[in-house]
């Protein structure tokens, strides 16, 4: 891809003939040689179960997750600089914390 953009990609880390394979880490890696910048990661846990092999002993941890990446192709070798300031988020001036296990959590309003 040789135009500037956005990329994002859905992975999941596996576990190959009994050896961890970061697949997150080895997309980040080689799409930072093509050009691509790492602008966000999500980390996606799934609500049920993960899925059972046929293995009989368990050496590594169950994957319950998966990733999300963003990655942006800049124009030449320019880096993007985030959001002008003028549309970060701010705290809304009348808005009233909400406060779970005790932690206040203020509302936040996008491009108000």
């Amino acid at each position: 891809m040789k135009t500037p953009g956005i990329y994002i990609v859905k992975c999941q880390d596996e576990v190959c003939a009994n050896r961890q394979r970061l697949t997150h880490v080895e997309l980040i890696n080689e799409l930072e040689k093509k050009g691509f910048v790492i602008e966000d990661l999500f980390v996606i846990q799934r609500n049920g179960k993960p899925g059972v092999s046929r293995i009989l002993t368990q050496a590594h941890a169950r994957k319950n997750h998966s990733y999300f990446l963003v990655f942006l192709k800049p124009k030449g070798k320019t880096r993007w600089k985030g959001l002008p300031q003028q549309k970060k988020l701010r705290m809304a001036k009348d808005a009233v914390p909400e406060v779970r296990n005790g932690v206040s959590h203020p509302e936040l309003s996008l491009f108000q």
